[in-house]
């Protein structure tokens, strides 16, 4: 079954924007500090612009990975379980892991957007790799091939230090292992490069469309933010609304300026708290609503 450009371009949406809001307040949430204080180079305003261009970038390289499993599979190669049980180790997970549909091969591909990284981060990746390899070698035996992977073109800062890498593996482990920029891969999977054209083809025509702006305004389509904001805990949102320094330094309200959604989400608190009491639950949200509240009085002038 093979892919089109349509579904890599909805992939890389739904990876990148689903639930950004949510994620947003939840960081907030658990590092309060980050937004606030007078040791702070930036004002708030742009730390949170800091922060979702950082979780763009890490959802960009999950979108990536769910991408090439996909063209991967539409190669004809059989995904397998990305997880992996180590006896007395921790659990390890696989960037990608197929085999080929009679059995002959199996692959364990360790996948990165690019190769800048510094000189720690580069030898932990290399013994994370080894211990993936030497665990499916102990499964797979000599069927199993490795591969270190850099989608990137435009960077390759450490390649001389991973071919040595790679070569030394190779002879320790005795396997094929390789490492591959770009197009390599495919060209070694399915000897051309016609998947590798489809991915660029589909990037180029994906970043036409991408926002060059970040609006920080959650009340801009209340009824909307509230269906996917009020999925998180009570637990998120008290950490959130009862820290003045947050409604101090206006990171709230930067995000809530009118307080529209704030409103909406006080009022589906109300409706979760009476369906709990309903059902002799325990009541998270009476406390929760007593303090929002009181915040959309003080700050919005608005009465609920």
């Amino acid at each position: 079954m093979s892919m089109n450009q349509a579904e890599i371009i909805e992939i890389l949406n739904r990876r990148i924007f689903t639930e950004e809001k949510s994620a947003l307040i939840k960081k907030i949430s658990e590092n309060p500090s980050r937004y606030v204080g007078l040791f702070r180079s930036t004002p708030p305003t742009l730390k949170l612009s800091q922060n979702v261009l950082q979780s763009r970038e890490i959802r960009f390289g999950d979108a990536l990975e769910e991408i090439i499993q996909k063209l991967i599979s539409a190669m004809g190669f059989i995904i397998l379980e990305k997880r992996l049980t180590s006896n007395g180790e921790d659990d390890l997970s696989c960037d990608q892991y197929f085999r080929t549909a009679d059995e002959s091969q199996y692959y364990l591909i360790e996948q990165k957007i690019r190769d800048d990284h510094d000189s720690t981060k580069k030898r932990g990746q290399i013994e994370n790799f080894k211990k993936k390899l030497k665990h499916l070698k102990n499964i797979h035996g000599n069927k199993l091939v490795g591969i270190m992977y850099f989608i990137d073109p435009a960077l390759h800062k450490n390649k001389k230090h991973y071919k040595q890498e790679i070569s030394n593996l190779q002879e320790e482990l005795s396997l094929p292992v390789y490492l591959f920029y770009n197009g390599e891969l495919f060209q070694h999977l399915e000897s051309h490069t016609q998947t590798w054209d489809l991915l660029k083809n589909s990037l180029n025509v994906w970043r036409v469309t991408v926002p060059t702006d970040i609006s920080f305004n959650y009340d801009e389509n209340p009824e909307f933010t509230v269906i996917e904001i009020a999925k998180l805990s009570p637990t998120v949102w008290y950490k959130l609304i009862a820290n003045d320094a947050l409604w101090e330094a206006k990171v709230l309200q930067t995000l809530f300026p009118t307080g529209e959604s704030l409103v909406l989400l006080a009022k589906r608190f109300h409706e979760i708290r009476e369906d709990q009491i309903k059902k002799n639950n325990q009541v998270a949200y009476a406390k929760l609503i007593e303090i929002l509240v009181k915040r959309l009085s003080d700050i919005y002038d608005i009465q609920f």
